[in-house]
Formats: structure tokens, sequence, C-alpha cells
């Protein structure tokens, strides 16, 4: 087996993702619940086999003034699968957010209920998005699954594989670059018409432990929001966008001048790569904002028709893409630290003139075969990081054809009471 790197170089998403750490707690969870009893020592040794089939889950990162850097650690000297005995363990464990300079970037635990094992898989974002922890699931369940047959099993580690961007970029003509430019010039101006955002009622105060909210849709129902779509050329993320901006117009304080926008995130894999599958760990999202002006259009289906037709006609031209072109190689060209600080102003800047919209990020379906430890579990979601009030984000997963809508906020700058109401709101808007 080759030997594996003390060191691997930081991508420029790397570097995004310490600046997002100042508007949340990046920290994403996958938690599956299973039918059957799960092997506790096999699932302890398939988290540490992965650690060296992706040696980046098996690192550390270290924020260096000049080029941030990953380095491997003595990870078996952590206590990094924990089997828990109640809620309250299990709940403890979800709350504590990864320590991407500490590292490792992926934890486990699992809770075993008199009904059902919980699984749940704790992954640093600085080291992959929502189609990263699937891959990273993935692994995991495979290597669980083939130390069933062959105890000794050793995977090869993933040395040659492609974190960076370029996985994606190089597989665009030349000829596109200069629209994509184009396209996040006028996507920056759009930012600002008009200058002030409507966003929920929050306030920058924020309490030392997150308030999850979590609500599941059925099968049955997302069945009849995606065939309400269908005859409406509408995708269930442009439907969720939309009954969001309608609850907006209703729970959030506005005159009429503020901009009706949302920032939505989409998988780069699943448009541009093969099979929708990275070379190896790593974030490829992006967000896209849609902005209504102040129009949100005069019922549901009206504010649903024009947020049709500003994905629609995004999706026409390079999609996702534009911060990758726009802002990622200045990004790279600066000392981090200088990055860094205009980011942490520009925050400051963003908090303070109401600029920045609610977001959206649509963590995508579940595969199966990612979280087949054994046999495929009952159920399975994924959990959108926590947000910094006066921030708010909320994410929506899929399973098996049901749907998972997730928030988490730090009170009381935003409460979880605040939240069940926008869900219920949003939900009154979509399809019964």
């Amino acid at each position: 087996m080759p030997s594996i790197p003390s060191r691997f170089p930081a991508v420029v998403t790397d570097y995004v993702l310490v600046f997002l750490n100042e508007m949340g707690d990046m920290t994403l969870h996958l938690e599956m619940a299973f039918a059957h009893r799960l092997d506790a020592d096999r699932l302890a040794r398939a988290l540490e086999l992965a650690y060296d089939t992706e040696p980046i889950l098996g690192c550390r990162f270290v924020v260096h003034p000049w080029r941030p850097y990953w380095e491997r650690i003595d990870f078996r000297a952590g206590k990094n699968f924990v089997l828990v005995e109640n809620e309250a363990e299990y709940e403890a464990f979800r709350l504590t957010p990864v320590d991407p300079p500490k590292g490792p970037q992926v934890t486990a635990c699992l809770w075993r209920k008199p009904e059902e094992d919980r699984l749940l898989l704790k992954i640093s974002h600085q080291v992959s998005d929502a189609g990263g922890c699937k891959h990273v699931a993935a692994i995991i369940s495979e290597i669980y699954n083939r130390l069933a047959d062959d105890p000794r099993y050793i995977p090869e580690p993933n040395l040659t594989g492609r974190r960076n961007a370029w996985q994606i970029l190089g597989r665009l003509p030349w000829h596109a670059f200069p629209r994509i430019y184009w396209n996040f010039l006028k996507e920056t101006w759009s930012s600002t018409h008009p200058p002030k955002t409507l966003t929920l009622p929050a306030t920058s105060e924020r309490g030392p432990t997150a308030a999850y909210v979590v609500r599941h849709l059925s099968a049955e129902r997302v069945a009849r929001i995606a065939e309400f779509g269908r005859a409406r050329q509408a995708t269930i993320n442009d439907q969720v966008a939309a009954a969001f901006l309608r609850a907006l117009t209703t729970l959030a304080p506005g005159d009429g001048s503020l901009g009706l926008r949302i920032n939505h995130s989409i998988d780069l894999r699943l448009r541009y790569l093969p099979d929708g599958k990275a070379e190896a760990v790593c974030n490829l999202s992006a967000l896209e904002p849609i902005n209504l002006r102040t129009d949100p259009g005069t019922d549901f289906e009206a504010t649903l028709a024009r947020v049709v037709a500003q994905t629609s006609a995004r999706k026409a031209s390079y999609f996702g893409v534009n911060g990758y072109v726009g802002v990622m190689p200045t990004i790279w060209l600066m000392p981090f630290r200088l990055s860094r600080w205009i980011f942490h102003r520009f925050l400051r800047w963003f908090a303070a003139t109401h600029i920045v919209p609610n977001a959206m990020t649509n963590l995508g379906p579940i595969p199966p075969e990612c979280v087949t430890f054994g046999s495929s579990p009952a159920s399975a979601w994924l959990l959108c990081p926590p947000i910094f009030p006066p921030f708010f984000g909320f994410g929506i997963s899929g399973y098996a054809g049901s749907l998972t809508f997730s928030a988490a906020t730090y009170p009381p700058g935003m409460t979880a009471e605040q939240i069940e109401k926008v869900f219920e709101t949003i939900l009154r808007f979509l399809p019964a």
C-alpha cells in the first residue's frame, strides 16, 4: 500500500469555508434509523479505515496566514466513535461541532434505541458539503460491509482524486468563461437592487447551545407536491423557495420596499460530473440567488411562476459556477490572512445593512446504496448546519420519497418556536 503524505494543500473552497465558519457552525449531520442492529465494533473499525481510505478525513486543518493546508493526525488517540445509551447523550454528541483545526473531519455516534438503531455521522463542512457527506457515508458503509466478509480488509487510499473545482471547470468550453463572468457581474448588481432585503426577524444575540427543528414529510405528500410541480414545470426546490418567499411576506415586517430574495444551493456534481460523483471528498456546491425585487405576485402560483422563470433561465447559462469564476480566483491569489480580513469586514457590513438574504440549502436525495450498513435504513436525513443570528438558513433533504426540513439556530437571536412557525407557514402553501 502506498504511504500517505503527512500534508495536503488546501483548495480554494477550503478557504471559503473558513470564512463561512463566521456565519454558522459549519457541521453537517447525516442521521439514519435502522430496523436491524448494527455491529458497533465493525462500525468503529470502518470509521478508522475511512481516515486512510480518504486521507483528508484523517487530517486537521491548519490555518496558515499565507496558504492553509491539511495535516495528518494520530486520529486513533481520539474518541471518534461513540456508543450512547440515551437521548441526552445522543443530543450532546449532535450539538458538539466538529473542530476542523483539531480533527478528524468525521465522527460517528450509535444509539441503540429499543425500536431501532440510530446512527449519526457528524462531518465537517470544512472538508465536504452535503454531496460530500453522502460520499463519506458511502465509503464507511462499503468498508463496513466488506469487513463482514473479510475482517482483515484494508482499502487502498485515494491519493490521486482532485478536491478542487477544476474537475468541473475543466469540462467547460473556453468560450464559456466570459459568459460566466458576465453572469457574475449581473448577479452582483442584482444582489443590491433593491438595496435592502426582507429577512426573518432576528437579533445578533447568540446563546451557547444550538436549537434544532426537524420536520418530516411523508412520501405520499411529497408525491403530491411533485405532481403539482410537474404541471407547472416546477421542481420541489422551486416550490419550497416560492413558499418561503411567500412566508416571508407574512412573517417578516416590511413596507414593500425591501427585496424579496433567497439564496438556494445546488450540488454541482449532479449537474456537471459523470454519474454525479467527485474524484474525492470535497465541497462542490454553490449558492444561486432568486430575486423577485419587491413583487411576489398576487398568490402562490404567481410567485412560483416567477421563481421557475428565473431558475430556468439560470439553468440555461452555466448554472451555479458564477462564484467559482468571479470570486474564487481572487481569493486564491491573495494571502489567506488578507482575504479573511476582507470577508470579516464585509460580514459586519452585511449584518448592519440587511443585504444578505435568508438561505435554503438543498441537501439533496440520499441514495440508499450510500447508507447501506448490512441493509438500508428505514429512514435517513441530512441536517442543515446551525446558522448564527441575525442570519438564517434552512435545509431540505430526501430519502426513499420522503422529505425532511431542518434548521438550527442559536437562541435568543432566533428561537426554535420561530423556525417552527416558518416551517408551518411554508407547508401551508405546498399541496397538502
